[in-house]
Order: structure tokens, then C-alpha cells, then sequence
């Protein structure tokens, strides 16, 4: 059982929901900007496969394979914010606004 839209779920969401920590926001605030950016998700979802395996055993597709008119700044961001691997993330939103706040300063 888990509750949440798979398309917008990050993995430890699906293996135990009940235990969500703010890095698991972190990875559902940024595939709804990756949504926003490209139109698409971030994983592929077939049919005919179940969501949970999808979500559980693949990789989340990078988003300038989506989108190559991304900004490779704003790429690497989001990239670091949904990778499936829970300590590459930003730990959570005051995190990530740091992160983001510093790698803007450096793109002026």
C-alpha cells in the first residue's frame, strides 16, 4: 500500500510512507518543477508495467534528455534534487534554497 501520485513519488515513498522526511518533499517539489520545465515526468511509465516497480527499480531520466534548452545550472539543481539515492539530496527545503540562492549568485 502507499499513498501519493507515482508520478511524483520519490522511491523511499513507496517502500514506507508512514516514515517521510522533509528530503522526500525535497524529490516531490522538484518533479513538479521538472513537470513545469518540460512537460514531462520524471520517469517513463508504460502501461503495461506496474507504477511501484517503475518506481522502485528505475532511474529517474535526467532532465536535458528531456529538455535540452534547460540550463545546465538549473539542470544539475534539479538533477541533485530527484536523484533516487536519499543522502545525494538536498536534505531538505532550507537546504535546497541555499543551494539554490548560492548557485544563482554564481550564474550572474
Amino acid at each position: 500500500t502507499y499513498a501519493g501520485t507515482p508520478s511524483f513519488m520519490p522511491r523511499e515513498q513507496v517502500i514506507n510512507y508512514r516514515d517521510m522526511k522533509p528530503v522526500s518533499d525535497v524529490w516531490s517539489m522538484e518533479a513538479t518543477l521538472y513537470n513545469m520545465l518540460t512537460g514531462h515526468i520524471p520517469r517513463d511509465f508504460p502501461r503495461e508495467r506496474d507504477p511501484v516497480q517503475i518506481i522502485l527499480q528505475e532511474k529517474v531520466v535526467p532532465i536535458r534528455q528531456r529538455d535540452a534548452n534547460v540550463p545546465r545550472k538549473v539542470a544539475e539543481f534539479i538533477d541533485r534534487c530527484i536523484t533516487n539515492d536519499i543522502k545525494d539530496r538536498y536534505q531538505d527545503a532550507g537546504q535546497m534554497r541555499a543551494a539554490f540562492m548560492n548557485s544563482y549568485e554564481h550564474s550572474k
